[in-house]
């Protein structure tokens, strides 16, 4: 049975580029268009701040104390994706905000709720760049600068359960399910079809609450409208006629929302006549299997942080070898790239350090492995330069010494004699300061190791594990 989240993912597999929702503000002259993938963005940073930050999940209620928003529609979505409850109670003196977990309220109402001790709760400026709350110095978190820091891709501790409340309004409760069924239920009954348009009067969306003004136009057509605040209180919620044009703002008072309409349906991996970006697969073995001999690879990981070792392993399994390594070390003695070293399939590598691995001192020194030393933070900027396509840059780095002049050994023979060094490199002078010009790095793979991703390729990094990781995935071809 399908969840409110589902709803949105349909939309974003269809066509993520199209317009969702475009917010209007007759009195601000503010104006904010969003897509489905720039939707889901949102909800995905704002479902991970709740779930990380506010422990929201099954079971847990929220209440949001917002206006008909853009923002306030990736709060309702994100809380819905979470599994948790939303609790339509925004009225500051009405007894029940004690009874939530967590409020989220615009910045006008703070101080009124604050009186009320509520558990926790965030503040929203509603500021249409999404910035956050000036002139507040209450205890509330401001959701602007939190939710900045969270991922683009959300992942629920427990998936959202069908049967689970979604809703809880006026005594009375929809289950998560129950709420598509709503929406379903709503859409048949105003005629929605696929491109139409969907007008939703902010007052008439307040007394009818989400169902109407946000989840109603989300089973139905796959293409999108628009949401729009601040147009005259004589607009209501309905099927506007084809192809008369968006009403005129100017002078009005009121409010409404014009809503984007995707249809809900059984969750599918085709798009556009079936073509669709799926780069998921079923193993690491799989993940590795096209690497051939010979190969090279941009390896992520710091130390023995944020290393693919799973990766690593299967291709040691695979045993592709003549590899070509670029990465910031080459592994320890027993692990991450120092398998591979073990196993001979390593026969150069460019690195930044390459002490503590005795065995990759015996291969260099006894001419069974070429070594290119590069400083690191030009190690990072060269990966980086070649996934951007940018073919060399300047920098100061180096300059004065072995690195631009040459001379560092690249490869010994089997007597230990120095038998290639690295060649002087360009020195230009800008503004009395000498810089060295460096090359771009690429690779014919990347081998990344992130805690989330997703069939598109976007993955999201832990803490200090990002390190290298996402310059080795933009070097590799």
């Amino acid at each position: 049975m399908a969840v409110p989240a589902d709803l949105l993912a349909a939309v974003v597999r269809r066509d993520g580029a199209a317009p969702l929702i475009t917010h209007y503000d007759d009195a601000t002259g503010e104006r904010v268009e969003l897509s489905g993938a720039t939707t889901a963005n949102w909800v995905a940073k704002t479902a991970n701040l709740l779930q990380d930050e506010f422990d929201v999940g099954p079971g847990s209620r929220v209440a949001p104390a917002l206006p008909v928003h853009w923002q306030t529609a990736a709060v309702l979505l994100a809380v819905w994706s979470c599994g948790a409850a939303v609790v339509d109670t925004a009225a500051e003196d009405d007894g029940h905000l004690a009874e939530v977990d967590l409020v989220l309220a615009e910045q006008g109402r703070l101080a009124a709720i604050e009186e009320q001790g509520v558990a926790e709760l965030i503040g929203l400026s509603l500021h249409p760049l999404g910035l956050g709350m000036t002139g507040y110095a209450g205890e509330a978190r401001d959701f602007a600068l939190e939710v900045r820091a969270h991922g683009d891709h959300f992942a629920p501790y427990v998936q959202p359960d069908a049967a689970a409340p979604g809703l809880v309004v006026a005594g009375l409760e929809l289950t998560l399910g129950g709420l598509v069924d709503a929406a379903v239920a709503l859409a048949d009954r105003l005629g929605m079809v696929p491109g139409d348009r969907v007008l939703v009067d902010e007052r008439t969306a307040t007394e009818a609450g989400p169902v109407a003004w946000l989840l109603a136009r989300s089973p139905r057509a796959p293409r999108s409208c628009s949401a729009a605040t601040r147009f005259p209180p004589s607009c209501s919620t309905g099927r506007r006629p084809r192809g008369s044009p968006l009403p005129s703002a100017s002078g009005s008072t009121g409010s409404a929302s014009w809503a984007a309409p995707p249809r809900a349906e059984p969750p599918s991996h085709s798009m556009d006549g079936g073509r669709c970006m799926d780069k998921v697969v079923a193993s690491a073995a799989e993940a590795v299997a096209d690497i051939g001999s010979g190969s090279s690879l941009a390896v992520g990981g710091f130390g023995l942080c944020g290393v693919p070792i799973k990766l690593i392993d299967a291709l040691l399994e695979q045993g592709a070898d003549q590899l070509t390594t670029i990465s910031n070390n080459c592994g320890v003695d027993d692990a991450a790239l120092g398998v591979l070293l073990y196993a001979g399939r390593i026969t150069r590598t460019i690195s930044s350090f390459v002490g503590g691995n005795k065995e990759l001192a015996r291969l260099y020194l006894s001419g069974q492995l070429d070594v290119e030393l590069t400083p690191q933070g030009t190690l990072a900027e060269r990966l980086r330069a070649g996934g951007c396509g940018i073919p060399a840059f300047y920098t100061p780095t180096g300059v004065g010494t072995m690195v631009a002049d040459g001379g560092i050994p690249v490869r010994y023979d089997a007597d230990g004699n120095v038998v290639e060094t690295s060649r002087p490199k360009e020195i230009r002078e800008f503004d009395g300061v000498q810089y060295v010009l460096e090359t771009a790095l690429t690779a014919d793979f990347g081998l990344v190791r992130a805690a989330v991703g997703d069939r598109h390729g976007n993955l999201v990094f832990h803490s200090s594990a990002q390190n290298f990781n996402p310059l080795a995935g933009m070097a590799g071809r």
